[in-house]
């Protein structure tokens, strides 16, 4: 039994109503003084995890597709830390020039 369309595109804008809803409580409680870089961290976080839903939804091969996404997601926080590591140590070598 096939659902009405008009249903089912009243049904989606309900739960993109809710969706959205949800989105702005989060925002209001992660960032409730409104910085503009947590916003973009929010912003871009929602976008990469979009993609991740599209993708899902779309792939032929969703094991495949999820251990791609898991590459990606590894790759991403390895980048990251290897980044603050880096900042770390940076700042620890200015400190030590800093006491001599």
């Amino acid at each position: 039994m096939s659902q009405n369309p008009v249903e089912s595109r009243d049904t989606n804008d309900h739960n993109q109503a809710e969706l959205n809803d949800l989105i702005k409580q989060l925002k209001t409680q992660v960032n409730p003084q409104n910085n503009p870089t947590i916003n973009n961290y929010f912003e871009t976080s929602l976008q990469y995890l979009n993609g991740i839903y599209d993708k899902m939804a779309k792939s032929e091969d969703q094991d495949k597709t999820a251990h791609e996404i898991s590459e990606d997601l590894v790759g991403k926080l390895t980048n990251w830390g290897a980044e603050l590591k880096q900042k770390e140590e940076l700042k620890e070598s200015k400190d030590k020039k800093d006491e001599v």
